[in-house]
């Protein structure tokens, strides 16, 4: 069965909405979870760090397993644990139990996504079959921050968790579609390594570019809800605006998806990080609606168009997907970093700071893969 085909790539689709769903929707219920439990803008990036944290360990262990572990069966053991979680924490009373539920959360959002990495990692065209991942969960991810705050508003935050979970069991049913095992299929224009991880200094390299646009990415993202409701803007309101600025985002993966390889990665990485960082140092110094919806619209795009290519960057050098797989736990860590330190500089100096922070973040993995892209695995332009 090849990668390439309909139901592989809707089964890496699902992983990736069963995986991410809980934590990109988690923006619109940051407000009622601080006045439920209590927290300040530090306490609720622990939360979500605790749950990336959980990501991060099932990801660290699942990393280099896909060829032998049955990843279809593993999936749905993540979408149990999803599911198990959920029930605990809409039934908890106190903050540790919350927690912990989102750790086990965590846990199976980590299983999934393993198995969604393992396969799309060894498609002959990765970046495509990453880009319908990422369309996918920008739709669902879409549909959750435009309808929550609905919710919460008439109810409370367990209304918009019972709709993350319901988004999570549809998705569930495509788990079934991934293979039960990831088996490469690489074209020969590439040679493969004996080692486990090939080209060593230059996965080190794109992994921690990935590292520092994931720190970047959330560490806005999280708060940008909090960023609206400081020029006065209303939670229904708030909530419009995200998910449209969400679906106007879909622009990106689309985008990766027609282009693809066929004009290099230089061009493409250099305008999104560019266009990424002015966007955050825009969108957290916004002063009226008018600016915070300029800046928020392309801060989507960018993110949603650049995760492909880091993704297809690593499948690039490596034709078993190890290193694609091993992006999960370092793009976790970084997630799990980016909330934290955002909320302490949000409470200490203001999102002017955690703009700054995160705009030099962006800037500095242009950097890094400018000198990665310009190594001779990535000289030619087309796949």
């Amino acid at each position: 069965m090849e990668y390439s085909h309909s139901r592989p790539t809707a089964g890496v689709a699902a992983g990736y909405v069963a995986g991410y769903a809980g934590l990109y929707s988690f923006v619109v219920l940051v407000g009622p979870l601080m006045e439920r439990f209590n927290l300040t803008e530090a306490g609720i990036g622990a939360l979500f760090g605790l749950e990336m944290l959980a990501l991060a360990i099932a990801s660290v262990w699942f990393a280099g397993k896909g060829t032998v572990l049955n990843i279809r069966r593993f999936s749905l053991f993540g979408l149990l644990a999803i599911t198990a979680g959920y029930l605990v924490a809409l039934a908890s009373m106190q903050l540790w139990q919350f927690a912990l539920a989102r750790f086990v959360i965590g846990l199976g959002e980590g299983l999934v996504l393993g198995a969604a990495n393992s396969a799309g990692a060894t498609a002959s065209n990765s970046e495509r079959v990453f880009g319908v991942a990422q369309l996918a969960i920008s739709l669902a991810t879409m549909l959750l921050v435009s309808t929550i705050p609905q919710l919460t508003v008439h109810w409370d935050y367990r209304a918009g968790m019972c709709l993350v979970l319901a988004v999570v069991l549809l998705a569930g049913y495509f788990l079934s579609f991934l293979p039960e095992h990831a088996v490469a299929e690489k074209p020969d224009k590439r040679i493969s390594s004996p080692t486990r991880f090939p080209h060593l200094p230059l996965g080190i390299l794109i992994l921690l570019a990935f590292l520092l646009f994931s720190l970047a990415d959330l560490s806005v993202w999280l708060f940008s809800e909090r960023m609206g409701d400081r020029i006065g803007l209303s939670p229904t309101t708030i909530g419009l605006l995200l998910g449209v600025g969400t679906g106007l985002g879909l622009a990106g993966p689309v985008l990766a998806i027609l282009v693809h390889v066929r004009y290099g990665r230089i061009l493409p990485f250099s305008a999104g990080l560019l266009l990424l960082a002015g966007s955050i140092i825009g969108l957290t110094h916004a002063s009226s609606m008018q600016t915070y919806v300029i800046c928020l619209l392309p801060l989507n795009f960018t993110i949603l168009f650049l995760y492909p290519y880091f993704l297809g960057a690593l499948a690039e050098i490596d034709t078993s997907g190890a290193w694609t797989t091993l992006s999960a736990p370092v793009v976790s860590f970084g997630l799990v970093l980016g909330p934290i330190i955002a909320g302490v500089l949000a409470a200490q100096s203001g999102y002017e700071a955690v703009g700054w922070f995160a705009g030099t973040l962006t800037l500095g993995a242009l950097g890094l893969m400018l000198v990665v892209l310009n190594r001779p695995v990535f000289r030619y332009v087309q796949r």
